[in-house]
């Protein structure tokens, strides 16, 4: 039998020092786990979610498919040639896009159907995509109330 305790104490089944440095550990661990938390929540922000707006947009901009989406008409971001199904979707590149005014700045899609490039009857906040499975075509980023475009890092 072990032998008594001064009043006030008790007795632990592991030492003072060993609970110390397991806590430290356990604390160092949290605060790891936390900052990597918080990198991948800003890098998934940045990602997905963020809409591509007439005060974002530039050329050049990586962008992948939105929340107003059409997945019914736009089928531009579908790499056909992959063996893979579903087939992946791919990101794009706005090339042109349309300012408050309705002018274009950078290029046009040079598709034949008049919805599917900027003409005169487009109006303002419009952005021209290139895809990387070679396709081009216009989307909306604020004009009538719609953002089909998402900020992407090149998916």
């Amino acid at each position: 039998m072990p032998p008594p305790l001064p009043p006030g104490t008790h007795r632990c089944k592991f030492s003072h020092r060993k609970h110390r440095e397991n806590k430290q550990q356990h604390i160092s661990y949290l605060m790891e786990n936390r900052l990597n938390h918080d990198n991948l929540s800003m890098s998934a922000r940045k990602k997905r979610g963020v809409d591509v707006t007439s005060s974002n947009v530039y050329i050049g901009l990586k962008v992948e498919r939105g929340r107003d989406w059409n997945n019914k008409k736009w089928r531009d971001d579908i790499d056909k040639n992959s063996n893979l199904n579903p087939k992946p979707r791919v990101c794009g590149e706005v090339i042109g896009f349309t300012d408050k005014d309705g002018t274009l700045f950078g290029e046009n899609s040079g598709r034949n159907y008049e919805t599917d490039r900027v003409t005169a009857a487009t109006g303002a906040n419009w952005a021209v995509v290139k895809w990387k499975t070679g396709k081009s075509s216009i989307y909306p980023i604020g004009a009538r109330g719609r953002f089909s475009l998402f900020l992407s890092e090149g998916l």
